[in-house]
């Protein structure tokens, strides 16, 4: 099963491989005819609707959407895949999203299933929640290390040091009323 990144990819690639087997563009609504015609004149539907207005539109919109329109499209969104990538590497989070960022703890998002710029994407494609749910999430092996900790928990630990030591208050500015009888001031 494909992780999310995959599935969108799979999808352009299924949506511009059907661009390219329809006839060549641009297409062009001929209202007289109730046709779309593609560039070589050959017809690419015949247009029947209720009234006359909307024939007029069901032919523009499909002489406006043509092929040309699905791989101007597929090219962006491929853009947009190679933004919201994986990290890659051989860290921890090689699963993250790139185009997500990071700050000073790590990426902002940690795999790129959880990517909302790529539900998004993915949203316009069809897909549903059912199969959201079922895309593989293939995770990373965590090294140990020599401590038995992983390289999350070491960079964790550090991290919340780090942030205590900013917050403490110097022994000499605390209360007398606050002080315990074993008190001990540090130089």
């Amino acid at each position: 099963m494909p992780d999310l990144h995959d599935w969108i990819s799979q999808q352009i690639a299924a949506r511009e491989a059907a661009a390219a087997t329809c006839p060549p563009w641009p297409w062009m609504f001929d209202a007289d005819e109730e046709v779309v015609l593609a560039a070589d004149g050959i017809e690419v539907a015949d247009i029947h609707a209720l009234s006359n207005r909307q024939l007029r539109a069901a032919g523009e919109f499909i002489a406006a959407n043509g092929p040309q329109v699905t791989l101007r499209r597929c090219a962006a969104d491929r853009k947009i895949l190679e933004i919201h990538r994986y990290a890659g590497g051989d860290s921890w989070d090689q699963y993250s999203c790139h185009g997500c960022g990071y700050d000073d703890t790590g990426y902002l998002v940690d795999h790129t299933n959880e990517c909302e710029t790529l539900q998004a994407l993915a949203e316009g494609y069809g897909i549903t929640a059912q199969e959201l749910a079922t895309l593989d999430r293939p995770e990373w092996d965590r090294q140990e290390s020599p401590g038995g900790k992983s390289a999350l928990q070491v960079i964790d630990e550090f991290l919340w040091a780090a942030a205590a030591t900013r917050r403490s208050t110097p022994t000499s500015d605390v209360p007398a009323a606050l002080r315990g009888p074993n008190w001990k001031a540090r130089p």
